[in-house]
């Protein structure tokens, strides 16, 4: 093999795996993108109220996206559960930043005032669950 054949295998070898990094990192950043702009349900409380429940369901591979706005020092507690205790959240900050994931149950001091965000999915299969969310 002649050293310009070689150098040429080599830089198709680096260009393959350029190719590969950069599509894998455009793919993370494309679902990053699609969180955030990702439609929400606004959780609201009744007047006075400090807890609020809903019912919904999910298919499998799906989720379900609810945000609600708290204040930096209030405690915050989400709860999801299902029959076949299947079901799961992830807690966004205001920010962005993820604070809990995969969990059933979260409380928590609140760091900063803004709207948190909640993706409620399921661990395996579709699901129907509760979801109860108690701001104080």
């Amino acid at each position: 093999m002649s050293k310009l054949q070689w150098n040429s295998h080599r830089g198709m070898a680096w260009f393959s795996r350029t190719v590969m990094v950069l599509g894998i990192a455009g793919m993370m950043m494309l679902g990053s993108v699609l969180h955030a702009q990702a439609k929400c349900s606004t959780i609201k409380f009744k007047r006075g109220a400090y807890s609020a429940s809903l019912e919904n369901g999910i298919a499998r591979g799906e989720h379900a996206c609810y945000e609600l706005e708290a204040n930096a020092g209030q405690m915050m507690e989400v709860i999801v559960s299902s029959v076949e205790q299947n079901a799961v959240f992830n807690l966004y900050g205001p920010k962005g930043g993820l604070i809990t994931s995969d969990a059933a149950n979260w409380r928590g001091r609140l760091a900063v005032s803004g709207n948190y965000k909640i993706d409620v999915g399921a661990m395996r299969g579709g699901s129907d669950y509760k979801l109860t969310v108690i701001i104080q």
